[in-house]
């Protein structure tokens, strides 16, 4: 008994070194064909598991000329003064948490002739993270502002956590992600605000045999075990166009917003909204071509809404009443009723106009709680109204 155990020991021994020695053999094998292959597919070694692919888009000098025409006088540049980084990174999950690493991450730079530089660096192992984000660190200085799409709440969120668990500080640089802007201003035009569509549908991009976004990690997982970097062409290749595309989508934008009112893309109400932090006039000006009082309908009827209520903050409301006019009409807005009712009560010392319009809207209104809070506005313009006529 003792004998066959001790033989089943030594062969567990045996067995087990034979395995050991075995897997390290495949991952030399693996990590030498994965070598090769990323040197095939343009990368250069940077460090043990670091690599970098440099690219060259030639975009013209003009849109590198419009760049800086728009940070001083465009509506979303000159909040995010220069210098530019675009960015983008793919990561091995959807999340942002712990397990989430950032595999491939891209830095592109704009240069003054036009030229667009792109350096991808890539991680060939997980050894090598600390030495990658060093890299990264380089280009995402502090002084630099960042420019992605959906990268506010992911990309750079998964960086933050990789920087942190790695021990090694960086502070976040400012960031301009276009994914809240084309949320604003195109999504009532174009739906979807996903990147391939917006490319398709702003910049006349149609990509052919993209690689689907779920399947990424997968594919890099399987880099990892086999060696086979061939995997990830059509990763590099996505995320390459996803770069180069956020230059031409930033400037898509600016150009837009500086057309004529009847080429624009842009959803009025949503560049308003865009502009009102920045510039209020300038947003109030930016509705005007929109508003048709004659038509307080679709369009112009947000347009309207939103330009009355800026009107009113900036202490023009003369100028509102018109629109609260049209858009009330017996039936029509009862918020726009209201800001009339308000308007002749407090302002224009008219408490009899406002009691009549408040009058003509409890009578088309078909909710009781409107009714209610009707009640109360009227029975103190009464109140006001039968003050007035004593005192006369």
């Amino acid at each position: 008994m003792r004998e066959n155990l001790s033989k089943r020991l030594q062969r567990l021994q045996t067995d087990g070194k034979s395995i050991i020695t075995s897997n390290h053999e495949q991952t030399r094998r693996s990590a030498s064909v994965g070598d090769t292959e990323l040197a095939n597919l343009g990368f250069d070694r940077l460090d043990d598991h670091v690599w970098c692919r440099t690219s060259t888009h030639e975009l013209g000098a003009d849109l590198w000329q419009r760049i800086g025409q728009y940070q001083r006088s465009g509506l979303i540049l000159p909040d995010h003064p220069g210098p530019y980084v675009f960015f983008d990174a793919e990561t091995t999950g959807l999340g942002v948490g712990a397990g989430t690493v950032a595999f491939l991450s891209g830095c592109g730079f704009l240069e003054s002739d036009g030229v667009f530089r792109l350096y991808q660096y890539i991680m060939s192992d997980y050894p090598g993270e600390p030495a990658y984000l060093e890299m990264l660190a380089g280009h995402l200085s502090p002084d630099v502002r960042i420019v992605s799409y959906n990268g506010k709440s992911f990309d750079t969120s998964v960086l933050t956590t990789r920087f942190l668990m790695n021990g090694i500080p960086w502070i976040r640089p400012a960031q301009l992600d276009l994914l809240y802007t084309v949320r604003r201003l195109y999504r009532s035009r174009i739906g979807r605000c996903n990147l391939g569509n917006v490319e398709e549908e702003l910049l006349g991009i149609h990509r052919h045999m993209d690689i689907p976004g779920a399947e990424v990690p997968q594919r890099y997982f399987m880099f990892l075990e086999t060696g086979a970097a061939e995997l990830l062409k059509p990763v590099i290749a996505h995320h390459e166009q996803d770069i180069v595309s956020l230059v031409r989508l930033l400037v898509f934008v600016e150009d837009d917003l500086q057309r004529d009112h009847s080429e624009r893309k842009a959803d009025p109400a949503g560049m308003a909204r865009h502009v009102v932090p920045v510039d209020v006039e300038r947003a109030i000006c930016l509705l005007s071509p929109y508003v048709k009082t004659d038509h307080p309908f679709g369009e112009s009827r947000r347009a309207m809404i939103l330009q009355a209520g800026l009107l009113k903050r900036v202490g023009r409301t003369h100028e509102a009443v018109p629109l609260w006019r049209s858009l009330y009409r017996p039936g029509g807005s009862v918020t726009a009723g209201i800001e009339l009712a308000k308007y002749f009560e407090h302002r224009a010392g008219q408490p009899e106009s406002a009691l009549a319009i408040c009058r003509e809207m409890w009578e088309t209104a078909l909710e009781s709680r409107v009714r209610e809070a009707l009640d109360h506005r009227i029975e103190r313009l009464l109140r006001r109204v039968r003050d007035r006529t004593s005192d006369e």
